[in-house]
């Protein structure tokens, strides 16, 4: 494929539609999608991915039903300009689940080169709930899982594994009396979700 470099009257348009974009605020996460996406495949994005902990042996995964994915997932978003990866934790916490999280620690940095439509860098973080189990109970969206749920994300699968793997080590969290792995499912939860009252094998 022959590539033709920008010549100086199409750097200056496209320089000027950029300028276009900026000053009418139309940076992530109120940048235009099809923008956004056409950008996003020519330079690497940053994106946050969450592993929500009540208490360092379980993490919360939300559905998604897109044209990209049915199933579970991390709960995650891209970084913003000017945006720290906290704040965009935060951001997209309140945004997917309804309430702020503190980010507890940095697991480290992946490349996603399989991404559906960008060139992804996923920053691991595990975090916490601001407001606690209550928070936790009156979330907007997701379950808390010990193992990794059916049909989740192959990316986040292995984000997932090397969690709940060490899990007692994460967050200062001792392990629960009689945690095994697994959960047993329960009616409403038949995929091994874990129910929003406390389950025995947490007391």
């Amino acid at each position: 494929m022959t590539r033709t470099p920008l010549d100086e009257a199409d750097t200056e348009e496209l320089l000027r539609l950029l300028g276009l974009l900026r000053e009418r605020g139309g940076h992530v996460p109120h940048m235009p999608l099809a923008i956004w996406r056409a950008l996003s495949t020519l330079t690497p994005q940053p994106a946050v991915e969450l592993l929500v902990t009540s208490d360092g042996s379980d993490v919360l995964c939300t559905w998604r039903e897109d044209e990209h994915w049915h199933g579970w997932h991390l709960p995650g978003g891209f970084v913003g300009p000017g945006e720290s990866a906290e704040q965009a934790c935060d951001r997209v916490a309140r945004r997917e689940l309804g309430f702020g999280v503190d980010v507890v620690g940095h697991l480290g940095t992946f490349a996603w080169p399989d991404h559906p439509y960008a060139s992804t860098l996923s920053l691991l973080y595990a975090c916490r709930a601001r407001g606690g189990p209550a928070a936790l109970a009156d979330r907007r969206d997701g379950s808390l899982f010990r193992s990794p749920p059916p049909v989740l994300i192959p990316h986040h699968r292995a984000f997932v594994d090397r969690f709940l793997a060490t899990a007692p080590h994460h967050a200062g969290a001792q392990p629960p009396p009689h945690h095994a792995g697994a959960l047993p499912p329960t009616p409403h939860h038949a995929d091994g979700a874990l129910p929003l009252a406390p389950h025995p094998s947490k007391e």
